[in-house]
């Protein structure tokens, strides 16, 4: 909406890698350091492109990355995803894309910090503010119980009439 401040976090897939896009700034940075399917032990060669010393390589990736299946994630970025989230006072809406296993099971990715400010979310300096946060529909349920969510602050992007009346507090979006 014109003339309201968002801050927040989009997560954005570009030529198979994915971006977090900060919404208070307008900036993007690059979250997924590696190809999807490539092993970490093989992302770094030598010079005949035989790969070089594999623990070296993996202590490098693991002090800097965060692995999800798949994926390494850059430490620096979901540092920045924290401050992002954690400095959106007086903000009108906070967008967090996506909470998942990450941040459920693993309390990494974008925790603690989301779990902080959900529990500011009633405080006198967040009470005006909007939060759509963005889940699979498999992790709906586990998401709200795990931030203590009540059912009127729940919908789904679908379900368009009744996400207007939960715009005054959170919304949880599936994402199908």
């Amino acid at each position: 909406k014109k003339g309201k401040k968002v801050a927040g976090i989009l997560q954005i897939v570009q030529s198979d890698r994915r971006y977090l896009q900060f919404l208070s700034t307008n900036t993007i940075e690059l979250l997924q350091l590696n190809d999807v399917g490539a092993h970490p032990k093989h992302n770094h060669t030598n010079k005949t492109g035989d790969c070089c010393n594999h623990d070296e390589a993996l202590k490098s990736i693991t002090e800097e990355s965060v692995s999800v299946g798949p994926f390494l994630f850059s430490k620096a970025v979901l540092d920045n995803s924290h401050k992002e989230i954690r400095n959106a006072k007086g903000y009108d809406w906070i967008v967090i894309d996506e909470i998942g296993p990450l941040e459920i099971r693993k309390k990494q990715g974008y925790e603690p910090a989301v779990s902080q400010i959900l529990k500011l979310r009633k405080s006198e300096e967040f009470k005006n503010t909007k939060f759509i946060i963005v889940v699979r529909p498999s992790l709906k349920e586990q998401i709200a119980t795990n931030y203590e969510l009540a059912d009127n602050e729940i919908g789904d992007f679908d379900d368009i009439h009744h996400i207007s009346t939960l715009m005054k507090q959170i919304v949880i979006a599936s994402v199908i």
